[in-house]
């Protein structure tokens, strides 16, 4: 019983075909040649590099890994997006039990790490 979004049962857009089309091929094409991607990181640095303001300018290094670091928030952002697509489903498919099984179990993932931690940091200390 949730809220329905007014296009929801409306055809797809042809925008919205092609842009999935497009979008399929890119990802296709990169898992296919995966060193393709590291070119166009140090590609799109390198070009970002060679901008200037005044006397400032990134560089090609520098420009290289703002570009790498734009990239990398992007599929964290897509995974993070992924994840929440996902979630409704998955929870229909846990149930409420299965949603407090995993709860529980992350926490006791999680506590471990702490301790972990703890007891990294007291042997590094002494």
């Amino acid at each position: 019983m949730g809220v329905r979004s007014p296009r929801e049962g409306a055809p797809p857009s042809p925008l919205s075909k092609r842009s999935n089309l497009m979008m399929a091929w890119l990802q296709e094409f990169l898992i296919r040649y995966p060193e393709l991607a590291l070119f166009l990181v140090i590609a799109g640095g390198y070009w970002i590099g060679s901008f200037k303001a005044g006397a400032f300018s990134l560089g090609p290094v520098t420009g290289a890994l703002f570009v790498g670091l734009l990239v990398a928030a992007a599929l964290v952002l897509a995974l993070a997006l992924l994840m929440m697509w996902t979630a409704a489903p998955m929870m229909r498919l846990l149930g409420v039990t299965g949603a407090n099984v995993a709860n529980r179990l992350s926490g006791v993932v999680l506590g471990a790490l702490a301790v972990q931690f703890v007891m990294d940091g007291l042997r590094s200390s002494f």
